[in-house]
């Protein structure tokens, strides 16, 4: 009889003490959370780093924090780990659809700031299709710049078009021209340029308007082409082929392929400027 008093007394006291103790820690979980918040909002990153991990050791399904920390890793410039901390959160219970939405988009941000366009178009596609208007134009929008900086201009026109389809007909005229200037500046041959400096030192770099770079291209060609000549004269074939041949068809090729990643450069410089003329009308 003695026995099964002392048994139910621990069973009540075992009961009593972890609701006790979860109470508590509930409490402790939320006060440190608190103090992250502060930390947060008073710029001290990398201690309310520390505490919102913390917060996650002790209640690991705590969104909030898991999107906290992906906040700071994103103001860190560290996608990849922002990327991480936003999927956690999304897969936490308590999350709601809403909060869900406007997590995914900050994923989609990440991934633009990382350049890695597919994973940030695959992540709007994966968006729900009964959107509200504002989130619904955040889609579009963030859907023509992944297919513009992928290069699929006329996909990009479309959503583009989407979003500003309650503009003036003017705007919408502004981006089909901008659209077709993108589309003609990534159709050039830059094959023209590499040809061009194969032909002729430095021509390439002439048509991409680089003068001090095209005349460099010219004078070191042109010099190692008199070396060439001079060796051959007064040391012979063989010497000529050995020591300054490969030298001279390493710059001559150098300066072709100069001009054609100048060219490129160029190129992708002016569709981005194009892309951002885009923004501006939008």
């Amino acid at each position: 009889m003695l026995r099964k008093r002392k048994n139910k007394f621990i069973f009540f006291y075992t009961i009593i003490f972890s609701l006790f103790y979860t109470n508590a820690n509930c409490q402790s979980v939320e006060i440190i959370f608190k103090y992250a918040d502060s930390l947060f909002a008073a710029h001290e990153i990398i201690a309310a780093e520390q505490e919102y991990l913390r917060v996650i050791f002790f209640h690991a399904e705590n969104s909030l924090a898991h999107e906290r920390l992906a906040d700071i890793y994103y103001a860190q410039n560290n996608f990849s780990k922002a990327i991480e901390y936003y999927n956690n959160a999304i897969a936490t219970e308590n999350i709601t659809e809403n909060n869900k939405i406007d997590i995914k988009f900050k994923i989609v941000n990440s991934y633009l700031k990382k350049a890695d366009f597919y994973f940030a178009l695959t992540t709007l596609y994966s968006l729900p299709d009964s959107l509200n208007t504002e989130n619904q134009q955040r889609k579009h929008f963030y859907l023509g710049i992944c297919h513009y900086k992928m290069g699929n201009y006329l996909n990009a026109h479309k959503y583009f078009s989407l979003v500003i389809s309650d503009s003036t007909s003017a705007e919408q005229q502004n981006l089909d021209k901008i659209i077709e200037h993108t589309i003609d500046e990534s159709n050039k041959n830059l094959n023209i340029y590499f040809a061009a400096s194969m032909l002729l030192p430095g021509l390439g770099q002439l048509m991409s308007l680089e003068y001090r770079k095209s005349a460099n291209a010219l004078f070191l060609n042109t010099f190692l082409i008199y070396v060439c000549y001079y060796t051959l004269k007064n040391f012979g074939k063989i010497d000529m082929l050995i020591s300054v041949l490969p030298f001279f068809q390493r710059y001559y090729l150098g300066n072709a392929l100069a001009a054609y990643n100048i060219a490129k450069s160029k190129q992708t410089q002016k569709i981005d400027e194009y892309l951002q003329q885009i923004l501006n009308l939008i």
